[in-house]
């Protein structure tokens, strides 16, 4: 309300861009899908990335504001072509996005 007693409202949406994990990877350093990506994370600066092995065992877990990709490599050794495991938190609304990507060499 402005100083005259006059007040004014403005409809406006929100609208959530969906994380979107890439299927596959070939870090084969030929420029194309070199690095695994999540698209949208830009949007959810606080979501962690975790990357699990087929045997659960964590290698890597990124903030999503610093995650800029994987290179497919853990301590830094070379993963092998294989499936491999992402839980994304985000945790400004308790949800949890998860599923698999396959290393193609």
């Amino acid at each position: 309300t402005d100083d005259k007693g006059c007040s004014s409202t403005q409809a406006f949406s929100i609208i959530a861009e969906p994380i979107a994990p890439e299927v596959f990877f070939t870090p084969n350093e030929d420029g194309n899908n070199d690095t695994w990506d999540i698209e949208n994370l830009e949007y959810y600066p606080d979501a962690i990335v975790q990357i699990y092995d087929r045997y659960s065992r964590l290698l890597c877990s990124i903030r999503g504001i610093d995650f800029t990709g994987w290179d497919g490599y853990y301590n830094n050794h070379i993963m092998p072509m294989d499936d491999y495991w992402y839980v994304i938190l985000i945790p400004d609304n308790n949800e949890k996005v998860s599923g698999h990507f396959i290393l193609k060499r």
